[in-house]
């Protein structure tokens, strides 16, 4: 006995309504797999001189392993930036950049160079050469997210350090558990991220 398929003429259409059947099937969630927001800076909107800080801030939505520790993961993958597709749709980083870092740490190691007997340290605080995060623990509904100094490289000023809180900010709070955020710099909340 012949299948019921067997009386179904073969054309392309039939072929290519196959196929997208067999393609979709094939496209099952990984379950070791989760979507996450991260937020970058939209310079469309930095341009809008009425926006807040906090509404400068986009989300773009990044696929990571499942983790207990989902909120790192999605810090990590904003310190990553934006990908090109981003970038072209006007998604920055305000968190600094290697070179941005690298140009800090040339200046500092210059400066020390010019007082040979003042009591200056010779090596540079940004010795990773990345904006890191260091640790991050949750404790009744409060982020405690601790950076390393490179995210001090950004050299001041209230707009670049309002939007890199907004994106920290935004970033944990997509999580439930987490109702507000708590940003250290190498152990220190006093004055991180000032003007």
């Amino acid at each position: 006995m012949r299948g019921a398929y067997s009386r179904v003429p073969w054309s392309p259409t039939v072929a290519s309504i196959v196929l997208v059947v067999v393609c979709v099937a094939c496209r099952t969630p990984d379950p070791a797999m989760v979507d996450i927001e991260v937020y970058f800076t939209d310079t469309k909107m930095v341009n809008d001189s009425g926006a807040q800080y906090e509404d400068m801030v986009r989300p773009v939505i990044r696929r990571v392993r499942v983790t207990d520790d989902i909120a790192a993961a999605a810090i990590r993958e904003m310190l990553t930036g934006p990908t090109r597709e981003e970038q072209e749709r006007g998604l920055v980083t305000s968190m600094p950049d290697r070179a941005t870092i690298k140009a800090k740490t040339e200046a500092a190691v210059r400066f020390a160079r010019s007082f040979p007997n003042a009591e200056v340290a010779r090596q540079s605080r940004y010795m990773r050469g990345v904006v890191t995060l260091l640790r991050l623990r949750i404790d009744d509904g409060t982020a405690y997210a601790d950076f390393s100094n490179e995210i001090h490289a950004y050299g001041g000023g209230g707009m670049p350090s309002a939007l890199i809180s907004a994106q920290i900010v935004k970033t944990l709070r997509q999580f439930p558990e987490i109702g507000a955020v708590v940003i250290s710099v190498e152990g220190r909340t006093a004055n991180v991220l000032q003007p």
